[in-house]
């Protein structure tokens, strides 16, 4: 009707509704539950755990290590090749995550000690994640498995990477190799992998400079006293001759005290 909505109010349903969900006038922040929201240290680090490797041996000697474990690596280096290449993808629309999350435990432990030989100018840098604990009982497992990563700043060759194995030892606090059965385990010895299924987590990572992660579970010291943990990484020959490995780079933990 003419004149029908003289006097009439404006309609402020939508805009007192607005008000009202959102205290003080402000917009509310969207909570993000994409996989790419943020995640907790803890998400982080168990989705970079894996199952122990199979067929450890039971001796933390290098050389022995090598005979044994070589001619299996040379036959998977073609399989893991693929699987790393496509995890170091980056995905569109995804920045570096720079989140500390596996950064900070290793700085926790500034005793840590590295001596690294490097290739050139394709050095590799062997870094812990997750480390031994200070204080362990002698004849029992450490309560989580050793983690480190293995970063390469100037790596330029990739077909190398897959003839990379570490190998964990035992030193004494005075730096001289302990007895051969005093570290014992059910790996002593783990080729690097990236983990399936958190691409997401680790992309930021590996899109940067980390070529792989090395998992050590179960690592048992049996004797009293204060000892490193070193884990060595060694390369095989591009013959794959079993003499060929070389190590190209160590690093030893923070004291463990064993009692």
């Amino acid at each position: 009707m003419p004149g029908g909505s003289r006097g009439r109010k404006p309609d402020t349903t939508t805009s007192s509704t607005l008000r009202r969900d959102t205290p003080n006038g402000r917009p509310r922040r969207p909570v993000s539950s994409t996989p790419n929201g943020p995640l907790r240290r803890s998400t982080r680090l168990a989705a970079l755990r894996l199952p122990p490797a199979s067929g450890a041996p039971t001796t933390d000697m290098t050389d022995v290590a090598q005979r044994t474990h070589l001619p299996s690596l040379v036959s998977r280096s073609s399989d893991s090749q693929r699987t790393r290449h496509h995890a170091r993808r980056p995905r569109p629309g995804n920045e570096p995550d720079h989140s500390p999350a596996l950064e900070t435990t290793s700085r926790r432990h500034p005793t840590s000690r590295r001596s690294g030989r490097g290739i050139g100018e394709d050095g590799l840098v062997l870094d812990f994640v997750v480390p031994p604990p200070a204080q362990s009982p002698a004849g029992y497992p450490f309560t989580e498995p050793l983690m480190l990563r293995v970063r390469a700043p100037h790596a330029s060759s990739q077909h190398q990477v897959d003839r990379l194995f570490a190998v964990a030892s035992l030193v004494t606090d005075g730096g001289r190799n302990a007895e051969p059965g005093v570290l014992n385990g059910p790996s002593l010895v783990a080729s690097l992998y990236v983990p399936q299924g958190t691409e997401e987590q680790v992309n930021g990572y590996m899109a940067n400079d980390t070529i792989g992660y090395i998992s050590l579970p179960g690592l048992i010291v049996y004797h009293q006293g204060n000892f490193r943990i070193r884990v060595s990484l060694l390369r095989v020959a591009a013959t794959g001759d079993q003499q060929g490995a070389t190590t190209v780079e160590a690093v030893e933990s923070h004291i463990v005290m064993v009692y």
